[in-house]
């Protein structure tokens, strides 16, 4: 009997020994948990990544198979009070900060913090946007309790959007714009036939209705650049934007801030530091374009459904978006410094250089500071 018990003891646990198995367990699941967090991270990253690179190619071919036109609505960055729409304020009198918005929402991250300035546009640039089909842009409401709601009033499960605070009219020399639109509002077409295909008395020697320089083929598109015109005169103007420029963004004791990404975005752009024009200075020399940063509107979103990077990658993880964080992707204009026509072809027509993350990264930055760096994902 002795003898059985003993049998019988030997095969059980320890305290000892079940500590010992618990913690081995404890390594090993910790280990598959932080494993599997940055495969997840990685491929959150890699799916943001794709969508940079997919909206890049379809603004690019859009537009190539529209007359170099480019979508019109982009978000301007600018708050309503004329400011970068970014929460970032440096008190540090050995900082220049970009002008920051009183809002205290916005963009986070290097492209809010240490990139953009804001800057009232040259003629120029507002015109040739304008030639490629631009005519609005949003601006951002300081009172807005939602950095992602602040350029809409989004109403929830299919309601409308009421843009009327927001929506802005690009004005030239703060008159050339609407001065147009007025002229087309109060054209009267009513006694003119059209060589379009509303024109019916057919008559062969019948030529298109022109207002101040802009020319009508039917009824329909008179009719509808009337409504447009309407809007224009109807909406708030603004002849501010976000810029990247040489020696722009935010610098520490005279020199670039660490983490300031206009060299950079400059060289992702095709281009070199001397081909780009401050605004606010007469372009000279190599200077032939401006860098204008712009976002995304309201149906490019990443806000809802989908994590997106609120950190800096030196951290080597993601961080869930914040509702008082910006979180749409951003595009870069090039923006000849020579006046374009999309009547006569001349000089170059604006195009979209570059999409970035909501803070401002690239596909490669994306890519070397989260896929390919072996020590983040060892970690």
């Amino acid at each position: 009997m002795d003898s059985l018990k003993r049998k019988m003891m030997k095969k059980q646990f320890t305290l000892v020994e079940l500590l010992v198995v618990v913690a081995i367990i404890a390594v090993i699941g910790s280990g598959i948990a932080m494993t599997y967090q940055n495969l997840d991270d990685h491929a959150k990253t890699a799916m943001e990544m794709s969508d940079m690179s997919a909206l890049k190619k379809s603004v690019k071919h859009w537009s190539a198979v529209n007359n170099y036109r480019l979508p019109d609505g982009f978000d301007s960055l600018v708050d309503d009070e004329g400011n970068l729409y970014t929460p970032q304020q440096f008190a540090d009198n050995t900082m220049t900060p970009a002008q920051s918005s009183s809002s205290q929402k916005g963009l986070n991250g290097p492209i809010g913090y240490a990139t953009l300035e804001v800057a009232e546009a040259p003629d120029v640039v507002l015109k040739n946007l304008q030639a490629a089909g631009m005519k609005f842009t949003y601006l951002h409401r300081v009172a807005a309790g939602n950095a992602n709601d602040s350029t809409f009033d989004a109403g929830r499960m299919g309601g409308s959007v009421d843009t009327a605070k927001t929506k802005a009219t690009m004005v030239v020399g703060d008159t050339e714009a609407r001065a147009h639109a007025k002229l087309v509002v109060a054209a009267d077409d009513s006694s003119h036939d059209y060589d379009g295909a509303d024109d019916v008395e057919g008559n062969a020697d019948d030529t298109d209705f022109s207002v101040d320089g802009e020319s009508f083929k039917t009824a329909a598109e008179f009719s509808q650049a009337q409504i447009d015109s309407q809007a224009v005169l109807d909406a708030i103007t603004t002849d501010k934007l976000a810029f990247v420029f040489p020696g722009g963004g935010t610098t520490m004791m005279g020199q670039t801030a660490p983490m300031n990404f206009t060299d950079e975005i400059i060289t992702n752009a095709g281009l070199t530091q001397d081909q780009v024009a401050k605004p606010g200075e007469t372009p000279s020399g190599a200077q032939k374009y401006y860098l204008v940063a712009m976002g995304f509107g309201r149906f490019c979103s990443i806000y809802q459904g989908k994590a997106v990077r609120a950190d800096a990658p030196v951290t080597g993880k993601r961080q869930p978006q914040a509702d008082d964080t910006y979180s749409r992707y951003l595009a870069i204009v090039r923006v000849p410094v020579a006046a374009y026509s999309a009547m006569t072809g001349s000089s170059e027509a604006p195009v979209v250089v570059d999409v970035l993350s909501p803070q401002g990264y690239s596909v490669a930055a994306l890519r070397d500071n989260f896929i390919d760096d072996k020590e983040k994902i060892q970690d």
